[in-house]
Parts: C-alpha cells; sequence; structure tokens
C-alpha cells in the first residue's frame, strides 16, 4: 500500500511541475495545495482507503484535514476547473499501469453492484446476527451486509457478478460496534 501511496504523491508532483517532497511541505501556494488534494482524493477514492487510514500513512497531513478534502471534493470537481483537470488527469496517469480485471474503483464497484441488482446494505436491522462479505479487487475493499441465512445466495450472485475480475472474497461476522454506512435514497413512493 505504501508503494502505491508512494506513487501517487510523485505522479502528483511531476503533473504539478513541483519539486520531490513537495506534497510533504507547509507550502500554501495554490500548486501545492492542488498537488495534495488531488492526490489524497485519489487515494481516498481510488484506492478506496478512509481518512482514517490514509493519516496513518501520510504523517505530514492529519486525519481532520483529509476528512475535510474528501467532503469538499465533489464541490471542487463541479465548481473548479483547475481542480476537475488536474484530478482527471492524475487519476488517468495512475490508472494507466494497472492490468484490466486487477483494478476496480467505487464506480465501477457500485456499478457492477447496481447492474447485478446487488443491495450494499440491505435492511438487516431485524436479525441482531449480521455478516459482512468483503470483495476485494487489487487494493479496493468493498463490503456488502447480509443475514447469515441470505449469505449463500448473495455468495453466487458476487462471484457471478464479479467474474470478469482477479478477487479474492472474505466473509466475517460483524462485530457489535461496528458501523454500517448506508447511502440514503429517497423513497420511489413519494
Amino acid at each position: 500500500m505504501r508503494d502505491k501511496i508512494s506513487r501517487i504523491i510523485e505522479i502528483s508532483e511531476e503533473l504539478a511541475g513541483l519539486p520531490a517532497g513537495s506534497y510533504h511541505s507547509s507550502c500554501r501556494k495554490e500548486a501545492y495545495n492542488l498537488c495534495r488534494l488531488c492526490a489524497n482524493n485519489v487515494m481516498m477514492r481510488e484506492l478506496s482507503m478512509d481518512y482514517n487510514l490514509l493519516s496513518k500513512y501520510i504523517e505530514s497531513r492529519d486525519r481532520a484535514t483529509l476528512y475535510v478534502q474528501y467532503k469538499n471534493h465533489e464541490g471542487n470537481m463541479e465548481h473548479w476547473e483547475v481542480y476537475r483537470l488536474f484530478y482527471t488527469s492524475l487519476k488517468e496517469k495512475f490508472l494507466a499501469n494497472h492490468v484490466e480485471g486487477e483494478y476496480l474503483d467505487r464506480d465501477r464497484y457500485d456499478t457492477i453492484l447496481y447492474r447485478n441488482g446487488i443491495q450494499s446494505t440491505p435492511d438487516i436491522h431485524r436479525d441482531h446476527q449480521k455478516i459482512a462479505i468483503t470483495v476485494c479487487v487489487g487494493n479496493f475493499e468493498g463490503k456488502i451486509y447480509r443475514t447469515p441465512l441470505s449469505v449463500p445466495k448473495a455468495l453466487k450472485t458476487i462471484m457471478d457478478a464479479f467474474i470478469d475480475y482477479k478477487y479474492n472474497i472474505k466473509i466475517n461476522k460483524i462485530e457489535k460496534y461496528e458501523r454500517i454506512y448506508q447511502t440514503t435514497q429517497k423513497d420511489s413512493r413519494e
């Protein structure tokens, strides 16, 4: 993982035309900030690292800073053209080194789930026992939550859905305090 993080930082510094090590500097010039913002969002979004985990690898940035950068990404993509172009270029340059079938990002993962009718967090609140099925493709890990009785059917669907990828599947019982993040959707009946 450290190699991938280092590679993204190197590519980001190179695209910004900055000297090596600029990412870790405290300079607040736009080129330096752009380099850091985009590199951090590529790591969090394309490698599916949350800000807690990323802050352990990158000692020059704290968790709160990474969280704010993640949260502001969509707004930056929409309203800041230089950011959008830099982020897109960095992402494409980073992905150019990946072999097809060994890399998966959050957008592709969500698309695969949607196409195959798989919900990542169905209504499992009624049953106190919950199982997490983790699909691992390269550095990406996506979790799908199920009740114990629905695991076999879900596994078959997942294996069919990810047939084009080199994947691993891990199954484990959810601990009492593990958070289950849900995507909120409007009810279609409204």
